[in-house]
């Protein structure tokens, strides 16, 4: 009997210290799977949280990418786009063959006449500007299909939108 309770008892603590470290090897589990995921989402936000570029208004976001254009600075002037489009502002820039007639166009447009469609972290912005040089752009037409389209010299409407970022406002299309 006595041999049956020692057995009975080492039974007993294999199993408590079995269910122990299984208990204690899901929590440390669950805690790196917690560390991973915050270093990740760290990560993705970082970029967001560091960014200064841009202004406290849209207006003065849009006047410091028009002088970092004058500058000749592309890559500042991506920088007041939202981070997920700067590359591609960036690319767009350089491809840009006169620069200056660019610079002209948004100087074109008149900040007083903006109407604007406010949002708490957005905001739209409808304007008239005036285009000096003949441009062709791809565009999809209402069947899905990429076209190319010459957009001509002459007053045209258009929208800005910008979005704010730990209250900074970037510029989102353009």
């Amino acid at each position: 009997m006595n041999k049956l309770k020692k057995i009975i008892l080492l039974i007993l603590i294999f199993a408590s210290g079995f269910a122990l470290g299984n208990v204690v090897k899901y929590y440390l589990d669950m805690w790196r799977a917690e560390m991973s995921v915050q270093t990740f989402l760290n990560a993705i936000e970082a970029p967001y949280k560091n960014d200064k570029y841009g202004g406290t208004t849209p207006e003065e976001t849009f006047d410091m990418y028009i002088t970092a254009l004058k500058k000749g600075d592309l890559e500042l002037a991506s920088k007041y786009f939202a981070i997920n489009k700067q590359k591609g502002r960036l690319e767009s820039l350089k491809e840009i063959e006169d620069l200056d007639s660019y610079i002209k166009e948004l100087e074109s447009i008149d900040m007083e006449q903006w109407i604007q469609k406010d949002g708490v972290d957005s905001m739209d912005i409808g304007y008239k500007a005036y285009r000096y040089i003949e441009q062709e752009i791809e565009t999809v037409n209402n069947q899905g299909q990429i076209i190319n389209k010459i957009l001509p010299v002459g007053e045209y409407s258009s929208v800005i939108n910008f979005k704010k970022n730990n209250n900074i406002w970037k510029l989102y299309l353009l």
